[in-house]
């Protein structure tokens, strides 16, 4: 009789993880073919990784004082919500409205779209992530495209603006793209330009050019530069005090990646950017960059404000890595897998102080050496 009421608890219990089974199954089948006959799409990726830094105490501490405490986290995030339209006008006009990503640079703020783990500096301090206002593109001929739009919402004349402040600070973006008739080779050019905020009158403005070439079918070179400008901003720092004036940056770039075989890419990047008025690129920048206005006071909370320094500088970084699709390799069969990549990468970076002291802001050092390793699953 005990064993009986096993049995029957397992086959009840049985029936209803089959039932229970079977109806999501059924309903994730129905969502599937409702998405499909709608044309409806769902997308993303899951990324995680660490950084070990040797010649620093912090080790694994990736993220300063952000781990760990729910007022520290930066909460939910919408880098893109815009509407997308196609026009069929001559060669076809397609325009985006809203807040959305740049078009502008190679690298840019997704993870799936970039070779490393680890981002450049000019992406991180040289070029903006996103926009808010209109952007449309218009294809001319197979070779060239251009694109243009007006942009608001922004105290950084056009940069990462939002729907709530600056609304009324207008500044625009235009660019084209030439492509040859292989599609062996690319030339990008684009820029923003506009008065910086509501508040100020000042110029705020900047170009970058991107020029791609496929040696062969496994080896791709980029070259990247970006030059940038903001009229009369207040600075603060080793060189300057309290001084208002015009403040300049600029930036060179190569990549070199190759396909060492269909599972397996290396890859190499070089950068020099040039913070010429110690403007752009405070250390450590997530302290710098979690700063918000509480009561009037400004505090951030990825750690102590007076910690934060910046200065006229130089900075150097030299990246390797891999990419590897481990399931591709491994010949793992379970298809959610199929696209794991895996991103083992070594940087280092150098400072030197432009025109200025002395300028050590790696932990009191003037270089540091980074490993770092990282995760990609999209799907």
């Amino acid at each position: 009789m005990k064993y009986s009421k096993w049995l029957l608890f397992v086959i009840t219990v049985s029936s209803i993880f089959v039932f229970v089974t079977y109806s999501v199954t059924l309903h994730a089948s129905n969502l599937i073919n409702f998405a499909k006959e709608n044309r409806i799409g769902f997308g993303g990726w899951v990324n995680g990784g660490a950084t070990y830094n040797p010649s620093q105490n912090n080790g694994f501490s990736w993220d300063l004082n952000l781990c760990c405490s729910s007022s520290r986290t930066y909460g939910i995030a919408l880098p893109q919500a815009y509407l997308e339209t196609y026009v069929p006008v001559g060669n076809g006009l397609n325009i985006k409205l809203g807040h959305f990503y740049t078009p502008t640079g190679f690298e840019t703020v997704p993870a799936p779209d970039n070779f490393f783990y680890t981002r450049a500096y000019t992406l991180n301090v040289g070029e903006p992530f996103t926009h808010t206002g209109m952007l449309a593109n218009y294809k001319i001929n197979s070779n060239w495209l251009v694109l243009a739009g007006p942009l608001t919402g922004s105290a950084n004349g056009g940069w990462d603006g939002g729907w709530d402040k600056q609304l009324g600070n207008w500044s625009g973006i235009a660019g084209f793209t030439w492509t040859s008739d292989n599609h062996a080779t690319s030339f990008h050019f684009s820029g923003t330009y506009g008065e910086t905020s509501t508040r100020s009158s000042e110029p705020w403005g900047f170009y970058n050019i991107v020029l791609q070439h496929r040696i062969n079918p496994k080896t791709l070179l980029v070259l990247h530069h970006v030059y940038g400008h903001a009229g009369g901003v207040l600075l603060n720092n080793l060189k300057y005090t309290n001084i208002t004036k015009d403040a300049e940056w600029f930036s060179a770039i190569a990549h070199l990646y190759y396909d060492l075989t269909d599972n397996l890419s290396a890859g190499v990047r070089a950068e020099w950017y040039r913070d010429e008025a110690g403007f752009r690129n405070p250390s450590p920048f997530r302290i710098a960059a979690a700063t918000n206005n509480v009561n009037g006071t400004p505090v951030s909370y990825a750690g102590n404000l007076s910690s934060v320094t910046i200065t006229p500088a130089d900075y150097y970084a030299a990246t390797v890595g891999l990419n590897w699709k481990a399931a591709k390799t491994l010949k793992l069969k379970w298809g959610f897998l199929k696209k794991l990549n895996i991103r083992p990468n070594i940087r280092y970076d150098r400072v030197d102080a432009y025109h200025a002291a002395a300028y050590r802001p790696f932990a009191g050092n003037k270089d540091q050496i980074l490993f770092s390793l990282d995760f990609l699953l999209p799907f």
